[in-house]
Protein backbone atom coordinates (compact mmCIF):
# COMPACT_ATOMS: atom_id res chain seq x y z
CA UNK A 1 0.00 0.00 0.00
CA UNK A 2 3.09 1.82 1.05
CA UNK A 3 4.43 1.99 -2.82
CA UNK A 4 1.06 2.84 -4.62
CA UNK A 5 0.80 6.05 -2.25
CA UNK A 6 4.32 6.74 -3.04
CA UNK A 7 3.66 6.51 -7.22
CA UNK A 8 0.03 8.28 -6.78
CA UNK A 9 1.90 11.07 -4.89
CA UNK A 10 4.72 11.43 -7.20
CA UNK A 11 2.29 11.91 -10.07
CA UNK A 12 0.60 14.56 -8.35
CA UNK A 13 4.03 16.45 -7.53
CA UNK A 14 4.91 15.33 -4.35
CA UNK A 15 7.99 13.65 -3.37
CA UNK A 16 7.84 10.74 -0.42
CA UNK A 17 10.04 8.25 0.53
CA UNK A 18 8.26 4.67 1.57
CA UNK A 19 11.29 3.63 3.10
CA UNK A 20 11.93 7.03 5.54
CA UNK A 21 8.10 8.32 5.40
CA UNK A 22 5.52 5.70 6.21
CA UNK A 23 7.67 3.51 8.59
CA UNK A 24 8.69 6.66 10.46
CA UNK A 25 6.46 9.48 10.48
CA UNK A 26 3.04 8.27 11.74
CA UNK A 27 0.72 10.76 10.87
CA UNK A 28 -0.66 13.15 7.35
CA UNK A 29 0.87 16.21 9.32
CA UNK A 30 4.26 14.32 10.05
CA UNK A 31 4.60 13.12 6.41
CA UNK A 32 3.32 16.72 5.05
CA UNK A 33 6.69 17.91 7.13
CA UNK A 34 9.29 15.60 5.16
CA UNK A 35 7.65 15.61 1.83
CA UNK A 36 9.10 17.24 -1.58
CA UNK A 37 8.03 18.93 -4.38
CA UNK A 38 9.00 17.90 -7.80
CA UNK A 39 10.78 20.56 -8.92
CA UNK A 40 11.34 22.71 -5.53
CA UNK A 41 13.56 23.36 -2.99
CA UNK A 42 13.43 19.78 -0.96
CA UNK A 43 16.74 18.80 -2.96
CA UNK A 44 18.21 16.26 -5.13
CA UNK A 45 15.80 13.29 -6.13
CA UNK A 46 17.48 10.09 -6.39
CA UNK A 47 16.18 8.73 -9.97
CA UNK A 48 17.53 5.37 -9.71
CA UNK A 49 19.98 5.74 -12.31
CA UNK A 50 23.07 4.46 -12.80
CA UNK A 51 24.95 1.18 -11.08
CA UNK A 52 22.42 -0.95 -8.85
CA UNK A 53 24.10 -2.68 -6.31
CA UNK A 54 22.56 -6.64 -6.24
CA UNK A 55 20.49 -7.16 -3.17
CA UNK A 56 20.84 -10.71 -1.07
CA UNK A 57 18.10 -11.88 -2.48
CA UNK A 58 19.08 -11.02 -6.49
CA UNK A 59 22.68 -12.88 -5.72
CA UNK A 60 20.62 -15.97 -4.37
CA UNK A 61 18.62 -15.95 -7.85
CA UNK A 62 22.01 -15.46 -9.65
CA UNK A 63 23.46 -18.82 -8.06
CA UNK A 64 20.69 -20.88 -8.61
CA UNK A 65 20.70 -23.85 -11.11
CA UNK A 66 17.89 -23.52 -14.02
CA UNK A 67 16.90 -21.24 -16.82
CA UNK A 68 16.79 -18.02 -14.40
CA UNK A 69 16.07 -15.35 -17.60
CA UNK A 70 12.81 -17.37 -17.68
CA UNK A 71 12.24 -16.03 -13.48
CA UNK A 72 9.34 -13.78 -15.05
CA UNK A 73 5.63 -12.89 -14.60
CA UNK A 74 3.18 -12.49 -17.15
CA UNK A 75 0.15 -10.32 -16.96
CA UNK A 76 -2.07 -10.46 -20.17
CA UNK A 77 -4.55 -7.05 -20.18
CA UNK A 78 -7.33 -6.47 -22.12
CA UNK A 79 -6.57 -2.79 -24.15
CA UNK A 80 -9.57 -0.19 -24.71
CA UNK A 81 -11.42 -0.79 -28.00
CA UNK A 82 -9.63 1.39 -30.99
CA UNK A 83 -6.25 0.92 -29.36
CA UNK A 84 -3.28 0.15 -32.62
CA UNK A 85 0.37 -1.26 -32.25
CA UNK A 86 1.54 2.61 -32.32
CA UNK A 87 -0.35 3.63 -29.20
CA UNK A 88 0.64 -0.26 -27.50
CA UNK A 89 4.58 1.35 -28.61
CA UNK A 90 3.69 4.97 -26.73
CA UNK A 91 2.06 3.36 -23.89
CA UNK A 92 4.91 0.44 -23.35
CA UNK A 93 7.44 3.37 -23.80
CA UNK A 94 5.91 5.52 -20.88
CA UNK A 95 6.09 2.23 -18.64
CA UNK A 96 10.03 2.00 -19.64
CA UNK A 97 10.53 6.07 -18.62
CA UNK A 98 8.49 5.82 -15.31
CA UNK A 99 9.81 2.61 -14.19
CA UNK A 100 13.54 2.75 -13.77
CA UNK A 101 13.81 -1.10 -13.39
CA UNK A 102 12.37 -1.45 -15.88
CA UNK A 103 15.35 -0.22 -18.16
CA UNK A 104 17.87 -2.08 -15.57
CA UNK A 105 20.20 -3.94 -18.30
CA UNK A 106 22.09 -7.48 -16.32
CA UNK A 107 25.27 -8.70 -17.55
CA UNK A 108 28.19 -10.80 -15.82
CA UNK A 109 30.50 -8.44 -14.07
CA UNK A 110 33.49 -10.88 -14.73
CA UNK A 111 33.96 -11.91 -11.33
CA UNK A 112 31.08 -14.42 -10.79
CA UNK A 113 28.93 -11.71 -10.41
CA UNK A 114 26.24 -9.81 -12.07
CA UNK A 115 26.90 -5.89 -13.08
CA UNK A 116 23.30 -4.19 -12.91
CA UNK A 117 22.64 -0.89 -14.68
CA UNK A 118 20.07 1.65 -14.93
CA UNK A 119 20.24 3.81 -17.82
CA UNK A 120 18.31 7.14 -18.26
CA UNK A 121 15.14 7.63 -19.55
CA UNK A 122 14.41 7.42 -22.99
CA UNK A 123 17.58 4.76 -23.10
CA UNK A 124 15.57 1.56 -24.13
CA UNK A 125 13.69 1.94 -27.06
CA UNK A 126 9.67 0.62 -26.84
CA UNK A 127 10.04 -0.94 -30.07
CA UNK A 128 12.63 -2.94 -29.03
CA UNK A 129 10.84 -4.48 -26.03
CA UNK A 130 7.27 -5.45 -28.54
CA UNK A 131 6.80 -7.69 -30.54
CA UNK A 132 3.30 -8.48 -32.86
CA UNK A 133 1.32 -11.25 -32.75
CA UNK A 134 -1.64 -11.33 -35.38
CA UNK A 135 -3.20 -14.32 -35.15
CA UNK A 136 -5.58 -15.65 -31.52
CA UNK A 137 -3.83 -17.81 -28.73
CA UNK A 138 -4.89 -21.42 -29.99
CA UNK A 139 -3.00 -24.42 -27.97
CA UNK A 140 -0.63 -21.38 -26.36
CA UNK A 141 0.56 -20.02 -29.75
CA UNK A 142 1.83 -16.79 -28.21
CA UNK A 143 2.71 -18.77 -25.19
CA UNK A 144 5.49 -20.79 -26.24
CA UNK A 145 6.36 -17.35 -28.38
CA UNK A 146 6.83 -15.49 -25.49
CA UNK A 147 9.06 -18.27 -23.68
CA UNK A 148 10.81 -18.44 -26.49
CA UNK A 149 11.74 -14.80 -26.72
CA UNK A 150 12.42 -14.41 -23.26
CA UNK A 151 15.38 -16.86 -23.00
CA UNK A 152 18.22 -13.88 -22.87
CA UNK A 153 18.30 -12.05 -19.88
CA UNK A 154 18.94 -8.45 -19.71
CA UNK A 155 15.80 -6.64 -20.98
CA UNK A 156 13.30 -7.05 -18.26
CA UNK A 157 10.58 -5.75 -20.19
CA UNK A 158 8.79 -7.72 -23.03
CA UNK A 159 5.50 -6.26 -24.21
CA UNK A 160 3.73 -8.75 -26.93
CA UNK A 161 0.59 -7.09 -29.09
CA UNK A 162 -2.04 -9.82 -29.64
CA UNK A 163 -3.78 -7.98 -32.15
CA UNK A 164 -6.81 -9.95 -33.19
CA UNK A 165 -8.11 -9.90 -29.36
CA UNK A 166 -6.94 -6.55 -28.63
CA UNK A 167 -4.72 -8.08 -25.62
CA UNK A 168 -1.16 -6.60 -24.47
CA UNK A 169 0.67 -9.44 -23.34
CA UNK A 170 3.88 -7.54 -20.64
CA UNK A 171 6.05 -10.27 -19.48
CA UNK A 172 8.47 -8.94 -16.73
CA UNK A 173 11.22 -10.40 -15.11
CA UNK A 174 11.14 -11.53 -11.55
CA UNK A 175 14.55 -9.08 -10.48
CA UNK A 176 11.93 -6.02 -11.75
CA UNK A 177 8.31 -7.18 -10.48
CA UNK A 178 6.49 -8.76 -7.61
CA UNK A 179 2.67 -9.19 -6.97
CA UNK A 180 2.92 -5.78 -5.41
CA UNK A 181 4.60 -4.21 -8.03
CA UNK A 182 1.62 -5.13 -10.76
CA UNK A 183 -1.03 -2.96 -8.98
CA UNK A 184 1.07 -0.23 -9.67
CA UNK A 185 2.39 -0.95 -13.02
CA UNK A 186 -1.43 -1.55 -14.16
CA UNK A 187 -2.70 1.78 -12.62
CA UNK A 188 0.06 3.22 -15.00
CA UNK A 189 -0.76 1.25 -17.94
CA UNK A 190 -4.56 2.82 -17.10
CA UNK A 191 -3.11 5.82 -16.93
CA UNK A 192 -1.41 5.27 -20.13
CA UNK A 193 -4.07 4.30 -22.04
CA UNK A 194 -6.44 7.31 -20.72
CA UNK A 195 -3.92 9.56 -22.11
CA UNK A 196 -2.79 8.29 -25.35
CA UNK A 197 -6.63 8.57 -26.01
CA UNK A 198 -6.77 11.92 -25.20
CA UNK A 199 -4.25 12.52 -27.87
CA UNK A 200 -5.39 10.39 -30.20
CA UNK A 201 -8.73 12.31 -30.08
CA UNK A 202 -7.05 15.50 -30.92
Amino acid sequence: MSMQVVARARAAGVVVSASVTFFVEQTVCAVGRVAGVVGGEAGVVDEGVGPVVATPIMRWLHDMEGPIELFNQTMVVQAPVGVAEADVVVVVRGLLDRHAMLRCRVEDDGAGGWSLLVPEVGAVDARACGARCGGVDRGGGWSRRARSWTRRLGLMLRALWVSSTGQLVLIVHHLAVDGVSWRILLEDLNIGWAQQSQRSAR
